[in-house]
């Protein structure tokens, strides 16, 4: 009974947070009509629960290795039987083993841009659409459910086959649907490793390039760039993604950000402040508000945290970082999630960071001091080093500096 209320009482759904993510959310985000096209192509890190029922959620949670493993047996097979039983040539094999993975960059190209960008606004046509491909929009780095599933990828793979051995003869259906079937795991595979596997693609500028493209489709413009294994059926049709550089800058820093271990999230409780009190930790939210905070307090140092939402070791140093607000009362401390829009991503571009948590430190309008990680109290020495003649928190830097030399 508890399960039919949590499902219902949704339909009355905050302005200022249109869906509850600690709920199973697959048959709420119906509830959202027209907004839920401007929700589901913002994009936002974590993994939330779709089904309320433990084996439904856990079928619809799919290992990117189960492609390789389940379909790649099976297209060998009949590549085997068409060579071996039904004595189709080597050349032949080859030229229907190309033409079909050609075959499947096109419906590949297809599938995706009029099935799952089709604009559908009843609650079932939201729901479905979430479940098959928006919810990937929505959570792009949620590694379970990147991959195409075994049971619609196998309604999928039998359409496909019945309509090649019905319309062509078997010694050039069954190697073109081999193609089509190699094809369709490569792409796969490389649609897991173009959002999770970035360090090793950026040696092979071919891949590295599809990567940036896709990531351009996620972050910058999702009506382009419907090719992932491929960018020539979106050059031959006009739909090839235009770039821009600090468009793709920003995509590759929430990819960085996103990738570091889940955790619960780490949003500060004094998110709501909206000026600085002496002691606190104010999150800002834009480069103008740290601009605005650095000239208000000009003379003064500003200590400005770089973390993401979903990192583990930033969640574990915030009680630190407001316990160092109170022993530097004279310091502003701030912080920023680096992945939480398009404005916070392109700010940890400009400030070149790398890795979370990052703290700069600002003054006199300037970046004094970058310091990376929370180990060997690194920002503590800083903080020290920082201090000026009449600042607070010389009363007692000889018990600090002792803790660091114990550590």
């Amino acid at each position: 009974m508890e399960d039919d209320k949590s499902s219902t009482d949704f339909k009355v759904i905050p302005s200022d947070k249109l869906i509850d993510a600690t709920k199973p959310i697959v048959f709420h985000v119906g509830c959202l009509g027209d907004r839920y096209w401007k929700w589901v192509n913002q994009p936002e890190p974590g993994k939330p629960r779709f089904f309320h029922s433990p084996i439904i959620e856990a079928c619809s949670k799919t290992p990117w290795w189960v492609v390789p493993l389940l379909w790649i047996p099976v297209f060998t097979s009949v590549l085997c039987y068409s060579t071996w039983v039904l004595s189709v040539g080597s050349q032949s094999t080859v030229a229907c083993i190309l033409t079909g993975i050609l075959a499947w960059q096109c419906l590949e190209y297809t599938i995706h841009r009029y099935a799952f960008h089709a604009n559908l606004n009843s609650y079932w046509g939201i729901t479905f659409h979430f479940l098959f491909h928006g919810c990937h929009h929505k959570y792009p780095m949620d590694a379970e459910r990147l991959v195409f599933p075994p049971v619609p990828a196998s309604l999928l793979v039998a359409a496909v086959y019945l309509l090649l051995t019905a319309s062509l003869p078997l010694q050039a259906a069954l190697p073109l649907f081999s193609g089509m079937g190699y094809g369709y795991v490569l792409y796969d595979c490389a649609h897991y490793a173009f959002h999770h596997s970035r360090r090793r693609l950026k040696w092979v500028p071919l891949l590295e390039e599809l990567r940036r493209r896709h990531m351009h489709h996620h972050y910058c413009d999702h009506d382009s760039g419907y090719g992932i294994s491929s960018k020539f059926i979106d050059v031959a049709l006009g739909t090839s993604a235009k770039l821009r550089y600090s468009c793709a800058r920003s995509s590759q820093v929430l990819t960085k950000l996103d990738v570091s271990t889940r955790a619960g999230s780490s949003i500060d409780p004094l998110a709501a402040r909206t000026k600085y009190e002496s002691g606190h930790v104010l999150t800002i939210s834009s480069p103008d508000k740290l601009q605005s905070l650095i000239e208000e307090y000009d003379g003064k140092l500003v200590v400005l945290m770089c973390k993401s939402s979903h990192c583990k070791p930033c969640k574990a140093f915030m009680l630190k970082y407001h316990g160092l607000a109170t022993r530097f009362p004279d310091y502003v401390f701030l912080d920023v999630i680096g992945d939480e829009s398009p404005v916070t991503r392109k700010m940890m571009v400009d400030y070149k960071i790398k890795a979370t948590p990052t703290f700069l430190l600002f003054r006199d309008g300037s970046l004094q001091e970058t310091v990376s990680g929370t180990g060997s109290n690194k920002l503590l020495r800083s903080l020290l080093a920082q201090l000026k003649e009449g600042e607070r928190g010389r009363d007692w830097i000889e018990e600090e500096e002792e803790e660091i030399q114990n550590e």
